[in-house]
């Protein structure tokens, strides 16, 4: 029975290939865009936080629960992306954020796409979801273009970042 992903998939390598430092460089420097989005982002990103990220990564891989990718063509890390087990039995839910320098260019929607790829190998899995605040256009996009039905608007939803509505999407394919 599968019930991992492979560490890497096309322009995906598992996140703790990647060291503390060059997670914090990539974080840091593409904060002023994600932190509006996600609460995480919000405040200082040290070396210690990536060490964190990291060390949560591996104990997440290591329980199957949480599979998570930095998206790195030729190898430089540009974004990360994610299938975490967080929204019910046979389901994963996908994240993805990129840094402000690569965004339009297509990498977060060919990483969803291979993320999709990885979750059918799973046996355990028949529908992956995605979940984003109404108000950020960009990451609803992408279940669109792949082909992701529109399942729910949740109201209200707390908000955890500056740029949210409180008005949560919620995305869904089966596999």
């Amino acid at each position: 029975m599968v019930t991992r992903p492979p560490t890497r998939a096309d322009d995906l390598v598992r996140a703790i290939e990647f060291d503390p430092v060059t997670v914090q460089r990539l974080v840091a420097d593409a904060q002023p865009h994600l932190a509006p989005w996600m609460a995480w982002a919000a405040g200082e990103y040290t070396v210690e936080s990536a060490s964190s990220f990291l060390l949560d990564a591996a104990t997440g891989w290591a329980a199957g629960t949480s599979f998570c990718y930095l998206i790195a063509p030729g190898g430089v890390p540009i974004g990360a992306c994610g299938l975490e087990r967080r929204i019910g039995p046979r389901g994963l839910e996908i994240g993805y954020w990129l840094h402000p320098a690569h965004t339009g260019k297509g990498h977060a929607t060919r990483a969803t796409a291979t993320l999709l790829t990885l979750a059918r190998t799973l046996d355990d899995i028949d529908h992956v979801e995605i979940h984003h605040d109404a108000a950020n256009h960009a990451s609803g996009a992408i279940p669109r273009r792949l082909g992701f039905t529109l399942v729910e608007t949740a109201e209200p939803r707390p908000i955890t970042a500056p740029a949210e509505t409180g008005v949560g999407m919620i995305w869904r394919i089966g596999l």
